[in-house]
């Protein structure tokens, strides 16, 4: 019994060396990893994964020095026992406002062997972009989707300028027309429009000419440059070369656009008779050819295209908006008016017909009516023209 205490002594005595031993030696490993989770918790207050966009102000200074030399304190302590060390330094440096410093950091972690983190790659190629680079990756994909992503945010923040970095970055990492459109459309919006002939000079050279992909990058080149015509027979080629028969319908629906575009009433008239051939079920062919003998003042021509698309497109509003534009055009202003109203029943409150409406009343006297449909449109126009506005201003000064 006495061997048996004796044993049991020694095991314990043994047992607690060795925790001593592993408390030595694990100790200041734990240490340094609790360390590590709490610079971890602390940044999270002040970094999140929007934090960085590719603009210049990438790294904007974002904490004050106190909470620096604390994030920083610790990240030293668990430095040596950190698996993302290179991006822990770095979303440190950009919350210190040191881009550079956060740049090194993170491309100098991109290079180490061991290092497989995608967040490493993302925060590197933003600040690459940000200053004009583009990373060599096998992952430019995933990074311009993630870009297109942001961008589509931007947008929807009202943040247009950090919405065109990101749409740039997109095209950058994969240049395709999904990410060309977007970007072309921001240029546009910002009167670049040498910027929106790079973006499809780009992309056409991408693509060879028996591909429907050049033929549609090709007719997006030379609407740019007011090339109705050209961009008329790049449509039709688009349309030929096009796989799905969604596509060429909407391809051949741009050509009857553009050949209107260019006055070319008959060959308008070839591409949307096309349409309806292409998809006789859909309306878009129907009122191509109506709006398209209105523009050539065929009304009677016209009139028979829309009615024909009210008859089989009962519900749809534009037919008869259409019919009240063509009856109004030979001046039949009753008739226009009832179409008009027939419009408004579909689609009430819409600001065009109410507008049309407006100046047809106008024209048959009846200015009380004409102002109140005036100013419905106005109302119901999310950015009323300003012809509208100064049309109801003169209006009013003409009341007695």
């Amino acid at each position: 019994m006495a061997d048996a205490k004796r044993s049991g002594r020694w095991l314990t005595v043994l047992a607690g060396v060795f925790l001593l031993f592993a408390l030595l030696a694990l100790g200041p490993t734990l240490l340094a990893r609790a360390q590590v989770n709490l610079f971890s918790v602390a940044l999270a207050r002040h970094w999140t994964p929007d934090a960085l966009v590719p603009t210049d102000n990438a790294c904007p200074r974002s904490a004050d020095a106190e909470i620096w030399l604390s994030l920083e304190a610790r990240l030293a302590r668990g430095r040596d026992h950190d698996p993302h060390r290179a991006l822990h330094e770095g979303q440190l440096a950009c919350l210190q406002g040191d881009r550079a410093e956060a740049e090194r950091a993170w491309i100098s972690g991109l290079k180490a062997d061991y290092v497989s983190d995608p967040l490493l790659l993302l925060n590197a190629a933003i600040l690459q972009f940000a200053r004009g680079a583009v990373l060599d990756t096998a992952d430019a994909e995933g990074l311009a989707h993630y870009a297109s992503k942001r961008g589509v945010a931007s947008v929807q923040a009202g943040d247009l300028p950090t919405a065109l970095a990101w749409r740039e970055m997109a095209f950058a990492y994969a240049p395709t027309l999904k990410n060309a459109e977007p970007l072309a459309s921001l240029y546009r919006k910002y009167g670049s429009p040498e910027r929106v002939q790079q973006v499809w000079d780009r992309l056409e050279r991408l693509y060879s000419e028996d591909d429907a992909v050049y033929w549609l990058v090709r007719a997006r080149s030379l609407e740019q440059q007011k090339d109705w015509s050209g961009a008329m027979a790049a449509y039709l080629k688009a349309a030929g070369l096009a796989q799905k028969p969604g596509d060429s319908y909407r391809y051949v629906l741009q050509a009857g656009l553009n050949a209107r575009r260019a006055k070319l009433w008959d060959e308008a008239a070839q591409a949307y008779r096309q349409a309806i051939t292409l998809n006789p079920e859909k309306i878009n062919g129907y009122l191509g050819l109506g709006e398209t003998f209105r523009a050539a003042k065929a009304y009677e021509e016209a009139a028979r295209w829309f009615k024909r698309a009210q008859e089989l497109f009962p519900e749809d509003y534009r037919p008869p908006y259409y019919l009240g534009l063509t009856a109004r055009a030979q001046k039949r202003y009753e008739e226009a008016l009832a179409y008009f109203d027939q419009s408004l029943e579909l689609k009430p409150n819409n600001p065009a017909a109410l507008y049309y409406k407006a100046v047809t009343l106008d024209a048959m006297a009846r200015r009380g009516e004409a102002m109140e449909a005036l100013s419905q449109a106005i109302e119901n126009h999310a950015n009323p023209p300003q012809s509208w506005l100064d049309l109801r201003a003169t209006w009013q000064e003409a009341q007695p």
